[in-house]
């Protein structure tokens, strides 16, 4: 088993007047694009800048964050699923964002981290 250590790309912006964050990804063109991921694993890909940096219409206020994480190889139980556990600390991550950002009131996002923490089986 490796370690990891790596960057993640997230872009916060307004999307009709609403809060979204997601992960940024650059296409080859310099396209802007936010790939927003639901709790239940779906999502969406959003078109945030064009390759020129103008926003399309209904999206405002793009920001971009680049977010770095290191699991050390020591940290992780040779039985654990590396993968797993990354998508994990996204998630969390991810919940915590949005509560900061006002996607989610406190209310929502302790259910959420909640969900996350304790799945039901």
């Amino acid at each position: 088993m490796m370690g990891y250590d790596g960057e993640l790309g997230l872009c916060r912006f307004m999307r009709d007047g609403e809060p979204d964050i997601g992960e940024y990804i650059r296409l080859k063109d310099s396209t802007g694009m936010c790939r927003l991921t639901e709790m239940d694993g779906g999502g969406e890909m959003v078109l945030v800048h064009y390759p020129d940096g103008t926003m399309p219409d209904g999206i405002s206020d793009v920001e971009l964050v680049h977010a770095s994480g290191a699991i050390d190889e020591s940290d992780v139980d040779k039985d654990m699923d590396l993968e797993a556990l990354r998508d994990g600390r996204a998630r969390t991550g991810f919940i915590l964002d949005e509560y900061r950002m006002g996607v989610l009131d406190g209310p929502e996002a302790g259910a959420a981290l909640f969900a996350r923490l304790f799945p039901s089986s």
